[in-house]
Order: C-alpha cells, then structure tokens, then sequence
C-alpha cells in the first residue's frame, strides 16, 4: 500500500513537470496566434490607415513629376530669351518703299494686303474703278481722258499683287495709254479710233511715291503702337 502511495506521487510529480515545460511554448503560439488575429481584427475595423499611408506614398511620388516640370518650363523660359526676335521697333520704315526690279515689276517687305489696300485707296481717290478682285488682289481702272498738247489722250491703271515668299511682295504695275486719231472735240468720228500710245503721264511714279509715303505712316504708327 505505501508502495504505491509513493509510485502515485511520483507519477504526479512528472506529470507536472511536463506540464511547465511545455507551457511556456505553447503560451508563445496562443500568443503570436492571437495578435495576429488581433492585428487582422484592427485592420478591418481601421483601413483608413493604410490607406492614409498609401495617399501619402503617392503624394510624394507625384510631387516629383511637379518639380520637373517646373523644372523643364523654367528651361522653356531661357530658350525663348534665347530665341527672342527684334519687334517693330527694330524694323525701318524705308524697308517697306517698293523698289523697281524690272519693267512693269517692284518688290517689297510689305504685306501684301497692306500694298494692295493702299493702292487701291489712292487710285480710288482720282479714278472710276472698274474691276477690283480683294482675293486675288487685282484692280483695274476705268478709262480716263485727258489733253497733253491738244491732243485727246485716255489711260487706265492695272495692278497685280503678288506674295513671293513670307518677306517679299511684288507688285506689277501697267499704265495702259492709248490716243484718239479723230479731232479732240469728243465727238466720236468716222473712220477714227483709239490707238495705243507711249506712257507719256507720269502717273505710275506718282502711285509709287504715294503708296510709298502712305506704307511709311502705316508702319510707323505700327511702330508706335507697339512701344
């Protein structure tokens, strides 16, 4: 009886050292067990946190794009300085006069609308117009009779505007005159008729000076208008 009184002792005595052996490991799972758990239990009551998180990642990467950009305009900035062209201030008006390259022909750095409209202001001024194309920049005028030593004279005035290239214009300029054979009272003769006369009017040098002085005004107040 005593004999197993001891051996049941003894059994107790090794089950209980088995016991605080292995609680501490086991303790140690339940509890990496449970904070995970724990962790996944706040995460899904708390995603604006991480999501706080990821906003802000992202602000920073996109905050480097913004600084190269500002980088490049900067750059854009100097180029243009670099590349930058004189204004009208810099042009001289004498560049826009119309100079004479060959027979009926004169060229400028005018714009041609500009030439063509004060050609035709001016001539409209002293004769009838009889045919004016805006688009394709052409004017004629209609006949006009005039006495040069008694004699019975009628001209009319073509122009013909042309863009050459973004900085040239030419112009070409004819003075059509004719004379009367008949007797220089108007009165319409038998066997008389309008023949075709020299250009003895100098009215083709007086629309060139004209047009030239009238140019000189349009790009000076241009001038002025941009200073």
């Amino acid at each position: 009886m005593i004999i197993l009184r001891i051996l049941c002792l003894l059994s107790f005595i090794i089950l209980n050292s088995c016991s605080t052996f292995l609680t501490p490991s086991s303790k140690r799972a339940n509890d990496a067990n449970e904070q995970r758990k724990s962790s996944g239990f706040l995460d899904s009551f708390f995603p604006d946190d991480y999501n706080d998180e990821q906003n802000t990642n992202q602000n920073k990467e996109n905050n480097r794009p913004s600084l190269a950009q500002g980088t490049i305009s900067s750059q854009n900035k100097r180029n243009n300085y670099t590349n930058y062209t004189p204004g009208l201030s810099a042009l001289n008006p004498n560049m826009f006069s119309l100079i004479h390259i060959d027979g009926n022909t004169w060229r400028t750095s005018a714009h041609p609308a500009m030439v063509f409209g004060i050609m035709s202001r001016i001539l409209s001024q002293n004769y009838i117009i009889h045919a004016m194309d805006r688009k394709n920049m052409n004017l004629q005028t209609d006949w006009d009779k005039f006495f040069i030593d008694g004699r019975l004279f009628r001209n009319r005035i073509n122009i013909m505007v042309f863009p050459v290239n973004p900085k040239q214009t030419e112009v070409v300029l004819k003075n059509i005159v004719e004379y009367y054979t008949g007797s220089s009272n108007n009165k319409i003769e038998e066997n008389s008729a309008w023949l075709p006369s020299p250009d003895i009017t100098d009215e083709i040098n007086k629309l060139i000076d004209n047009t030239n002085r009238q140019t000189a005004i349009a790009q000076s107040q241009m001038i002025m208008r941009s200073n």
